[in-house]
């Protein structure tokens, strides 16, 4: 069986195709066929659109030559699209460098097309590969058993490459557990971190639940008195907890996907330094918190 092209540029169709297909797996697709195609896009056929458009006639170069310059050029042209699109509004965002490397690979294939179609048939570049089937009945006894064995081999990898693209791993959960001013914002000097005797302070406790399952979190606030002293050793403050005493234990109760966001109000009624400390029980584990918040406050 022989396989090729000479006087139609098929190898440029298949560039179109296999770009339109990077295109639509990209796009919505997913699994081993997307990073295939999306590694083609990048690695070789941008680099064999030009190496077609510059060398359009046969006998220029061989094969193992144009296909390394392929992988050569693309190497090199994606760069300078980074740094193209980096100086456009577009930025370079994956969009942006997609579209950019679809539009450079089909605009040269078209003009590989008008080049290579300009030039006599006889010129034209030309690819011409004989497969030969040997016929089973005249196959060794040995290179039956290997042929059969690499087909077992074959069907088994790819029933287990088709199994876990039908059943992929379930993705961990998480949680957030965070604290907000009064305002939500983030901003550190707007904590209620510097308080007169028993000013009141205000802060947000936000919980979102992405366990993938609903979830009943506890949360422990905790109010630590605390001295800072000078270790001539380490050059550093050292804190040394002298005294706490719990807050509040509060339950929430979350879906999956909810967010839960509360103020909370506390007051210190004596001078001093402390630690506002919240903690978050994860269940099964309610031994040990799964998360640690921390705010240091300064009474006068």
């Amino acid at each position: 069986m022989r396989i090729g092209f000479h006087e139609r540029p098929h190898d440029l169709f298949v560039v179109a195709g296999t770009c339109l297909a990077a295109l639509a797996m990209i796009a919505g697709g997913s699994g081993p066929l997307r990073f295939t195609l999306a590694i083609l896009l990048v690695l070789f056929l941008p680099g064999y659109a030009i190496t077609a458009t510059v060398f359009p006639r046969t006998g220029e170069m061989d094969w193992i030559e144009r296909i390394a310059m392929s992988i050569g050029l693309s190497l090199a042209v994606v760069p300078l699209l980074g740094v193209v699109l980096a100086a456009t509004p577009a930025g370079v965002r994956i969009e942006a460098v997609v579209g950019s490397l679809l539009l450079v690979t089909l605009g040269l294939s078209v003009v590989a097309y008008e080049q290579r179609m300009g030039l006599p048939p006889e010129d034209r570049l030309s690819l011409s590969i004989d497969l030969d089937v040997p016929r089973w009945g005249d196959l060794p006894t040995a290179d039956r058993a290997l042929a059969l064995g690499v087909a077992a081999a074959l069907v088994l990898g790819a029933g287990g490459i088709a199994y876990a693209i039908a059943n992929p791993p379930a993705a961990a959960g998480f949680t957030e557990f965070y604290l907000l001013d009064q305002f939500r914002g983030i901003a550190p000097d707007s904590y209620p971190s510097r308080l007169n005797a028993s000013q009141e302070g205000v802060m947000i406790v936000g919980v979102a639940n992405h366990e993938r399952r609903d979830m009943t979190y506890t949360v422990q606030v905790r109010l630590v008195t605390v001295q800072y002293v000078y270790n001539a050793s380490t050059k550093r403050n050292d804190t040394v907890e002298l005294g706490s005493v719990d807050l509040s234990v509060f339950s929430v109760n979350l879906l999956d996907g909810g967010r839960w966001e509360e103020r909370y109000t506390f007051s210190i009624p004596n001078p001093g330094d402390y630690h506002l400390r919240f903690f978050l029980f994860i269940p099964p584990v309610q031994t040990q918190p799964s998360h640690f918040l921390q705010l240091r406050v300064h009474v006068s």
